[in-house]
């Protein structure tokens, strides 16, 4: 998100539309009043973490500029998350669909509804739970609980996102590649990891499996291949890793919202001939190619410098497990 904030809530762009959406110092931004502000102050109020926000279309429903709202607007169930207790030596399973992103069949249950639809489990995203289908929450109502796989959290808190049409697109693209794998039910909006942040989180996209366990478990492993711990920030509630590429220094967002990995092409200026997270090289190992952006005016009110994003293209050779107690990360190799 250009600014921290804008990552949170434009994350799941795909390939195609990778940039177009993005906030810029030219942006026609207004405050929540409506009245036109420079992009300093919109960029200082999101990351104030009290605003979301909102797109301006034309009549051709273009999108010509960016409305602050106050999060206080948002209809939310609960501020707290009502989880339940997982025992020690507990696990479970939660079954997803990996295909770019990473979906998980939800079902959300009002007073007088139940209702399944598919979430992109993401990372990025500081709101447990998004529902960008306003036919699809319409018909629900207030939100009581949310069923995976017979894991139950009761008063989700729930939020909004800018960007509804993207999470539609999406629905359209899988529908026609995966449709058979979906069963009939709608892509109708976003899971964060906050959600699940009391537990121990293990993701396994070979498996399409995620495991929940007590955050007290001593083996924090899944599977016997070595694991590589990783400490991490957590500013802004998402996850940042130390990195290096090509001898520069800086720090990557982990994004399970997004298909792909990219470099920060303005400070990593050749190609990656050397990537290490935290200083272990058995990173430089892993095949694939990374895309390279140019990202820095986005990013340029973070305190730090973000020189890459890691996306579920990278995650997908490794068991990942995300333990928000201790701030660390383990990375286990599905082949050693």
């Amino acid at each position: 998100m250009k600014l921290l904030t804008v990552i949170l809530f434009t994350i799941l762009i795909s390939d195609a539309t990778f940039g177009q959406s993005m906030i810029t110092e030219n942006s026609y931004l207004e405050n929540e009043d409506g009245k036109e502000i420079s992009y300093a102050i919109f960029v200082t109020k999101m990351d104030s973490g009290r605003f979301t926000m909102i797109p301006l279309k034309d009549e051709t429903k273009k999108v010509i500029g960016y409305r602050l709202e106050p999060l206080t607007s948002i209809k939310s169930v609960s501020k707290t998350t009502n989880n339940p207790k997982i025992e020690i030596g507990e696990i479970m399973e939660l079954d997803v669909i990996y295909h770019k992103h990473i979906f998980i069949l939800v079902t959300f249950n009002s007073e007088s509804e139940s209702k399944a639809g598919w979430m992109i489990f993401d990372t990025g995203t500081f709101v447990p739970i998004i529902i960008t289908n306003e036919k699809f929450k319409a018909k629900l109502g207030a939100v009581k609980s949310v069923e995976v796989n017979g894991f139950e959290i009761k008063n989700p808190r729930t939020g909004t996102y800018g960007f509804p049409e993207v999470i539609q697109q999406y629905h359209e693209t899988y529908t026609k590649e995966i449709g058979d794998f979906l069963g009939g039910k709608e892509i109708i909006g976003i899971m964060g990891y906050q959600l699940f942040k009391d537990y121990l989180v293990s993701i396994d996209l070979s498996k399409n499996k995620i495991y929940l366990r007590n955050p007290l478990t001593k083996e924090k492993s899944i599977i016997t291949n070595k694991t590589y711990k990783v400490n991490y920030r957590d500013d802004l509630q998402n996850i940042w890793l130390p990195v290096t590429i090509n001898n520069k220094e800086g720090l990557a967002h982990l994004d399970t919202g997004y298909p792909f990995t990219w470099i920060e092409e303005s400070i990593v200026k050749n190609e990656v001939e050397s990537f290490t997270i935290d200083g272990l090289d058995v990173f430089e190992k892993i095949d694939f190619k990374y895309k390279m952006a140019q990202q820095s005016q986005n990013y340029a009110n973070l305190k730090f410098p973000l020189i890459a994003n890691i996306g579920n293209d990278f995650l997908s050779h490794f068991v990942l497990t995300i333990d928000s107690v201790n701030k660390q990360l383990l990375f286990e190799l599905i082949k050693d």
